[in-house]
C-alpha cells in the first residue's frame, strides 16, 4: 500500500511538472500604464544610427487571455488617413494598409521582426459609418483607436492623458503639433463624409479632412507571453 502511494505521488508530480511546462507563462507584472519596449522604428530622424526601440503605453490588460492593448507612447509618423475623398471606411483606407503590411516601407514589416510579429494578435475591428449604415468590419494586426475608445476613461482619464508628443522623425512631416488620427468617420449634416476624427494637441477630439497629414499612433493587442523579456 505504501509503495502504491509513493508511485501515485511520483506520477502526480510528473503530471504537474509537464502541465506547467506546457502551459503558457503569464507575465503578471504587465499592468495598465506600464511602458513596454517592443519593435524598432526611426524616431530621432538620424538614419545613420539605425532605428530606435518603440515605447508602448499599456492601455488595458486581459489577464484571463494573456493579452494587452498597447498604443505607441509617441506619435511615430505622419500621413493621410486616406489619399482620396470621401472616406471609404476604415477597412479600405490607405493608412490601415500601411499599418498592416501593404506597400513598401510599411509599418508592420519595418517595425517588427518575424519573431516579434508572432506576439501581435489578430483583432476584429468594428467601426461605425454613417447613421443607419452597417458597421465597417476588418481583422487587423495594427489599428488606430476609434473616437469611442479615445473617449473611454478606462484608457484615458482626461484630455491631458490624450496629449502626445511627436518624435523628431514625425515632426518634420507635420506642422499640426501633437495631433493624431482616430479611425472613426466624421459625417456632416449634409452627409459630407470627407472627414475623420482625431485628437488635437490639447487632448480634445475634433475632425479633419482624411487627405491631410496628421500624426499616427499605432495600437495593437499583443500576447503577453510572447513579448520579449
Amino acid at each position: 500500500m505504501k509503495k502504491l502511494l509513493v508511485a501515485l505521488l511520483i506520477m502526480l508530480s510528473v503530471f504537474m511538472f509537464v502541465s506547467c511546462k506546457d502551459s503558457p507563462e503569464t507575465d503578471n507584472s504587465v499592468k495598465k500604464g506600464d511602458i513596454i519596449k517592443f519593435g524598432h522604428y526611426e524616431q530621432d530622424n538620424n538614419k545613420d544610427n539605425g532605428k530606435e526601440e518603440i515605447e508602448w503605453l499599456v492601455l488595458d490588460v486581459d489577464k484571463a487571455n494573456n493579452k494587452a492593448l498597447l498604443i505607441s507612447k509617441y506619435i511615430l509618423d505622419c500621413d493621410a488617413l486616406n489619399k482620396t475623398v470621401p472616406y471609404p471606411g476604415w477597412s479600405n483606407t490607405y493608412l490601415r494598409g500601411w499599418l498592416n503590411g501593404v506597400g513598401e516601407d510599411n509599418f508592420y514589416k519595418t517595425a517588427f521582426t518575424e519573431d516579434e510579429q508572432k506576439a501581435i494578435l489578430d483583432t476584429e475591428i468594428k467601426t461605425p459609418l454613417k447613421e443607419n449604415d452597417p458597421e465597417d468590419v476588418s481583422t487587423d494586426k495594427i489599428f488606430l483607436l476609434s473616437k469611442e475608445e479615445a473617449e473611454n476613461t478606462k484608457y484615458f482619464a482626461d484630455n491631458e492623458e490624450r496629449k502626445c508628443v511627436l518624435t523628431a522623425y514625425a515632426k518634420v512631416k507635420q506642422d499640426r503639433e501633437g495631433q493624431w488620427w482616430l479611425r472613426s468617420l466624421h459625417a456632416t449634416d449634409d452627409n459630407n463624409s470627407n472627414g475623420a476624427y482625431l485628437v488635437l494637441g490639447n487632448g480634445t477630439i475634433y475632425f479633419r479632412n482624411v487627405i491631410l497629414y496628421v500624426g499616427v499612433r499605432p495600437a495593437m493587442w499583443v500576447d503577453i507571453t510572447k513579448l520579449p523579456k
